[in-house]
């Protein structure tokens, strides 16, 4: 078998059982075998001030489950006796194995010593290396390995004996740029939603708050808003329905009576996915109301697509007379991410139907309300 072959997949090429090499096991990081994968590089320096390196790596700055360093120390910062780390190298959270620390440092920096640094021999590729270590099964090996009760640790000796499935060079360097490539990508796309998702927020403030065109503005207790516009409660927008749950008796997952939705759990992309239902409902929704997530996480979002029991969790907006459904949406929208902003650096757990009623919005012709729920619709529709 021959991994120029362009019609067996990965894992079929890994499945033969011809390709001895490919099933050869190595001790990680040993010489069993006379096969030395990788070493640990011991590059001590008592005195940081004397490294003239100005990075870094503590194990609070390698995130659970991230390949990658995206926030590094200050060299400066650091006093006592740490490891030297080079470019390339695998940094290894030694200590509370269990949190999953391991990253490839992409500059020289100072390590703190309850990480270890690891080099991959040349003839290895360090990024399917790293990937082999981050496997389900090789944490599952550090783990029963590490010694220590309160903050257990793993030593390098019982490290390096932990054995993994090589395949040759070639198929190595093969998977690990087919896995880094997908990251790259994932990293890409999440990178593009978190700038959307900044322009949107800011469109949706602006809109909100300025509206289409206006010249004349005044200041009031939201800030600066159009001459013509005032401030209202949102009880004065909508209509404002507080779930109750039914009692658990009732419950089924048959389809007898309505559908029942208790929170965020229950949301889908749109509209509810509906698993159970209750034959005794207290509080409806109806179709075309929007839910709203009063309870953690509060400030999820679905709209109701059909006659639906609420629980607790949740509230249904029903938009009154002079307020078109879509503005009303978004401005529950605008009403989620100032409640975030409100609540961070605190327990935010739960809003009650009091504190939602006077929460005050801006009341906006219905006809320009129409045109900033259109303009924010197609937004929508447009985000990768």
């Amino acid at each position: 078998m021959s991994v120029k072959q362009p019609k067996k997949s990965i894992r079929e090429m890994l499945k033969d059982p011809k390709n001895v090499a490919a099933h050869q096991k190595f001790k990680a990081m040993s010489d069993a075998h006379d096969q030395k994968i990788a070493e640990q590089i011991i590059n001590r320096i008592d005195n940081p001030k004397d490294s003239e390196l100005t990075d870094y790596i503590g194990l609070e700055h390698i995130e659970s489950n991230n390949l990658k360093i995206s926030k590094y120390g200050r060299a400066d910062d650091v006093v006592s006796s740490k490891f030297v780390c080079g470019k390339g190298d695998i940094i290894f959270g030694r200590r509370r194995a269990y949190l999953r620390k391991l990253a490839i440092s992409d500059r020289s920096a100072l390590v703190s010593t309850d990480a270890m640094v690891i080099r991959p021999k040349e003839k290895f590729s360090k990024e399917f290396l790293i990937l082999t270590m981050q496997t389900d099964k090789f944490w599952d090996e550090v783990i029963s390995r590490s010694a220590g009760s309160l903050s257990p640790r793993i030593k390098w000796r019982d490290l390096s004996s932990i054995e993994v499935l090589l395949p040759p060079l070639k198929v190595q360097e093969k998977i690990s740029k087919l896995v880094f490539s997908l990251q790259d990508n994932i990293e890409k796309t999440e990178n593009l939603i978190q700038v959307a998702e900044k322009l949107k927020k800011g469109l949706l403030e602006e809109l909100l708050t300025k509206g289409i065109g206006h010249k004349k503005f005044k200041k009031t207790e939201l800030g600066e808003i159009p001459a013509d516009w005032f401030v209202q409660k949102l009880s004065d927008a909508c209509e404002i329905n507080m779930g109750q749950s039914p009692p658990s008796s009732s419950y089924n997952s048959i389809g007898k009576g309505l559908p029942f939705i208790q929170g965020k759990a229950d949301f889908g992309k749109e509209h509810p996915n509906i698993t159970i239902y209750t034959n005794s409902p207290a509080k409806l929704a109806k179709s075309g109301d929007i839910l709203f997530t009063v309870r953690a996480p509060v400030g999820a979002m679905n709209w109701c697509n059909k006659e639906t029991c609420i629980g607790r969790g949740v509230a249904a907006f029903r938009p009154r007379k002079n307020t078109d459904t879509l503005f009303l949406y978004y401005t529950l929208e605008r009403l989620n991410y100032e409640l975030n902003r409100l609540s961070q650096g605190s327990t935010f757990t739960a809003i009650n139907g009091k504190e939602l009623k006077v929460f005050k919005i801006a009341s906006v012709p219905l006809e320009e309300q129409e045109k900033i729920g259109k303009i924010l619709n197609d937004c929508d529709k447009e985000d990768p």
